[in-house]
């Protein structure tokens, strides 16, 4: 087996998803690669080269448990000389952990409240929606 690749240039965006995200898989190979195919999953993807020279595909992650997964890259040139490169990635379908605190309970109109919440690291944002409930 030949080494097309290059090492250096081959990722995945994003490097962590969860199930339903779509990754961009990109290789860059040399100038006398046919055609790459991607393997995730099981499934086999012909990857699409780019004007640049990088080769290309994008995936949906299905339904999986968390882990550390690989997309196994195959090229093959002209004479079917072929290399292989593996990139990992990570799927974390886990939601990040949050606590939160109201104080007091219960406000008159125009009263205030004080909010506090704490989560874990992996948390993008936290938000807080506030509402006016009519008791009957």
């Amino acid at each position: 087996m030949h080494r097309f690749f290059s090492y250096k240039h081959s990722h995945i965006t994003p490097c962590s998803a969860k199930s339903g995200d779509s990754i961009t898989v990109r290789a860059t190979a040399d100038s006398k690669t046919e055609y790459v195919v991607a393997r995730i999953f099981g499934d086999s993807l012909d990857m699409t080269k780019g004007s640049d020279g990088t080769w290309s595909v994008t995936y949906t992650v299905p339904e999986v448990f968390d882990g550390e997964y690989q997309v196994y890259l195959t090229a093959t040139n002209s004479l079917g000389n072929r290399g292989i490169a593996s990139i990992p990635f990570t799927v974390d379908n886990t939601p990040p952990a949050l606590t939160a605190e109201v104080n007091p309970n219960y406000v008159e109109p125009t009263g205030q409240v004080q909010v506090w919440a704490e989560s874990s690291d992996d948390a993008k944002s936290v938000s807080a929606t506030f509402g006016v409930r009519e008791l009957i």
